[in-house]
């Protein structure tokens, strides 16, 4: 689903962002590498939260307040919130660029995941899910366009053909988490229901030093 829909909006997005401005080789070089490497890093840490979160911890969560069969109508809800706010943060980086979007909405991720654990009511639960999968939404849809400034020159299909490998890397490692019994297992129940929030702070956190170390390139202008 998440391959689908990048591959469907790769294009718009791109389109949406301002071209890079080229800069010296050397300028460059000296900030590319560590940048895309930072970029890649704190997509897998937040791809895995999301992992956990979505396709692990929240079945459980919601048989907390609601049966079985009324499943159906609310694990799409953190889908809900994607589609809310995805382009909307397209739109916001647009004018203040994508990587500080991207930390900021990484973290306000962190602090929806940190509601959805916390949780004491569905609609607490309900709140957190839908803002986290917002937040989701606006740290796939931007990343898309960090990837391609990133990978200008010519490197446009690495920069984001590895920014979707990192996604399918979270995506396998959740599947080896189901296949090794860990996601059944009372014992690693409590540390699957922590894991997000501190994987989505930690991607939150290598985003704001990006954002640093970017902030004289503005690889986004």
């Amino acid at each position: 689903m998440l391959a689908t829909l990048g591959l469907v909006r790769v294009e718009r997005i791109a389109r949406s962002f301002p071209a890079q401005v080229k800069q010296p080789q050397a300028a460059q070089s000296a900030t590319d590498r560590p940048a895309v490497a930072l970029l890649l890093v704190s997509i897998l840490l937040i791809a895995t939260g999301l992992q956990i979160n979505t396709f692990v911890n929240s079945k459980s969560l919601y048989l907390n307040y609601v049966t079985t069969e009324q499943l159906v109508l609310f694990l799409p809800l953190f889908w809900i919130g994607f589609k809310l706010f995805a382009l909307p943060g397209a739109a916001a980086a647009r004018h203040y660029g994508p990587i500080p979007i991207l930390a900021i909405c990484a973290l306000m991720g962190a602090l929806a995941l940190l509601l959805v654990e916390k949780a004491d009511s569905l609609a607490m639960l309900i709140t957190g899910q839908m803002l986290a999968g917002g937040a989701w939404g606006v740290v796939f849809t931007t990343g898309v366009g960090a990837a391609v400034n990133f990978g200008t020159e010519g490197r446009e299909g690495l920069i984001l053909g590895l920014m979707f490998t990192m996604i399918s890397l979270a995506t396998f490692g959740r599947a080896g988490l189901v296949a090794g019994g860990i996601t059944k297992s009372s014992e690693h129940a409590d540390l699957l229901l922590l894991l997000p929030v501190p994987l989505w702070l930690s991607g939150g956190l290598i985003l704001l030093v990006l954002a640093y170390i970017t902030r004289s390139t503005k690889p986004w202008h």
